[in-house]
Order: structure tokens, then C-alpha cells, then sequence
């Protein structure tokens, strides 16, 4: 099997606390104020003040942020410029696909990236299976960014390659 160099080990336990540390965020798994650990000491020689020594009421005043929407974005808002609707067009269908197998391989590499950080056996090949897929992604993310501005392809993706008249 492939060995994970140090540095990179270093950065896939630092995201296996960092999710240990969002999970431990989710209501009903917090611990108990009264289980903290000792809080460092202010300039005064008092203990720092924390969020939970704030009364309810002066807690309840503070404005909170409103619940952020995800940043999830549509085809037709990331490409104003595609008339995503014509499916007859041949031009069309082909932005269809890129966008389809842009959306595919970024699916693919997350999922390699989750299971190193879970701790799983990564295979030898690891390396060239995801900049594969990068390198696809990049591919229709450019081809897409081009057409949506000049309407028309650079015909470097694999699959615009095939398409080409």
C-alpha cells in the first residue's frame, strides 16, 4: 500500500479533529458547563468572562446571525450566459454533459479525500486517480466558463473532443 508522508498525515489528523470537534458542535452532544475545565485568568486576577457567565437575558439581547442559506449554486445561476432550456441544440447538450461530469468527478474526489481523512487504506494509484480527476474537473469547468462567455468550446475536454464537428 501506498505511505502516507508526513506532512500529509499530519494534515488528515488535523481534519479527523477538526470533524471530531463539529460533531462535538451539534446540540445534544455538548458537555456540561459545570464539567469545563478551569478557565485561564484575566489581567485582574479573575477568571476571563465566557459566553455562559453572561445572564439569559443580556444573551438573549445580543443579535444573533441569521441562519446562513448553503452556497449551493444552480447551473443556470453559475452560467447566466448558457441557455440551459434549448435541448436541441447540439451545443447545449454538450455543455450539459461537461456540467454533468464536472459535478461527477468533483463528487469523486471529495469522496477519496473522506475516506483518507476517515482513515482508510488508500490504493497506490491514489495520487493518479485524483489528479485524473481534477484534471477532467478543470477541463469542463474551463470549457463551460468559456462557452458561457463566447459560446463557443475549446474542445479540450475529452468529451468536448468527441463532439467536435
Amino acid at each position: 500500500m501506498y505511505q502516507i508522508p508526513e506532512a500529509n498525515r499530519r494534515l488528515l489528523e488535523a481534519m479527523k479533529r477538526l470533524r471530531a470537534e463539529q460533531k462535538s458542535a451539534v446540540p445534544g452532544n455538548q458537555t456540561r458547563r459545570d464539567a469545563a475545565p478551569s478557565r485561564p485568568k484575566g489581567k485582574s486576577g479573575t477568571p476571563a468572562t465566557r459566553h455562559s457567565d453572561i445572564p439569559e437575558k443580556r444573551r438573549e439581547a445580543t443579535p444573533s446571525r441569521p441562519p446562513q442559506e448553503p452556497s449551493v449554486r444552480t447551473k443556470q445561476q453559475e452560467f447566466p450566459g448558457i441557455d440551459w432550456d434549448d435541448t436541441m441544440s447540439g451545443d447545449i447538450q454538450l455543455a450539459q454533459l461537461l456540467y454533468n461530469e464536472r459535478v461527477r468527478t468533483f463528487g469523486k474526489m471529495r469522496q477519496m479525500l473522506d475516506s483518507v481523512a476517515d482513515g482508510q487504506q488508500i490504493a497506490e494509484d491514489f495520487g493518479r486517480q485524483f489528479a485524473r480527476l481534477d484534471d477532467s474537473n478543470r477541463q469542463a469547468q474551463a470549457e463551460l466558463e468559456h462557452y458561457n462567455a463566447e459560446k463557443t468550446f475549446l474542445y479540450i475536454h475529452p468529451i468536448a473532443k468527441k463532439f467536435k464537428k
